[in-house]
This record gives structure tokens, sequence and C-alpha cells, in this order.
């Protein structure tokens, strides 16, 4: 890179002349770097939520998911339901996909259920 200097009244600021090579390989070290950030911070949030559930003593039950068939979905009928999941009008399994954040959230499931009891949202 070649510098240059301008100088303003109080401030001065320096001029980068970068090729393209060197700018692709500067947004490919910031792009590194950004991303090791999000792993660093998911990384934090998982901790504190196995820090928070070995408190509470839970346990999770969910599969890794190298554990399930690749072609799990042609194996399948699923049949969709629409109604309240507390109050179920037939018998099966309900398959619902939630975030690992580890908070309780709003809407949906999470409404459903601490409407029967505020016990999971203390988990």
């Amino acid at each position: 890179p070649v510098e240059s200097s301008t100088s303003s009244s109080v401030r001065s600021r320096k001029t980068v002349f970068m090729s393209e090579q060197e700018m692709k390989e500067k947004e490919n070290i910031l792009q590194k770097e950004h991303l090791a950030a999000l792993e660093l911070r998911k990384a934090k949030r998982e901790a504190k939520s196995k820090e928070k559930w070995e408190e509470l003593g839970y346990v999770s039950k969910a599969l890794p998911a190298s554990v399930l068939p690749g072609n799990l979905s042609s194996t399948l009928d699923l049949e969709y339901v629409v109604g309240d999941v507390t109050l179920p009008d037939k018998e099966g399994v309900i398959i619902h996909c939630t975030d690992t954040s580890g908070e309780w959230g709003k809407g949906g499931l999470f409404t459903a259920l601490t409407k029967l009891s505020q016990n999971p949202r203390n988990c």
C-alpha cells in the first residue's frame, strides 16, 4: 500500500492506495475476523445456556443431526394439524422447531405452555 498524508484543520488523515489484490486480501481478513467474532459470541451464548441448564438440572433430549437419516423426509407421511398444542384432538407426535437461545420466547408454543404452567419457563 502507498500512503499519502493530507492535513486539514485539526485532524490529519491518511489515504491508503491499495491494489485490487490487496483490497481482496484485506476483505478476506476482515471477513475471517467477523466470522471468528460470530463464533465466539455463539460459543458464549451456548456456554451461558449450558450453565443455566446445569444449574436447573435440565438435560436436553434432542438428537444430534448426525443421528437422523438423510432421507427422513421421504420416509415420513406428515399430517399438519392447526390448533392448540395443549389441547390436542388427536393422538400423535408433535414436531416443533425451537430456538436454542436458552431464553423463553413469546408466541406459539411458548405462550401455550405458559398458559398451562410457569414451570417450563422457569427451567
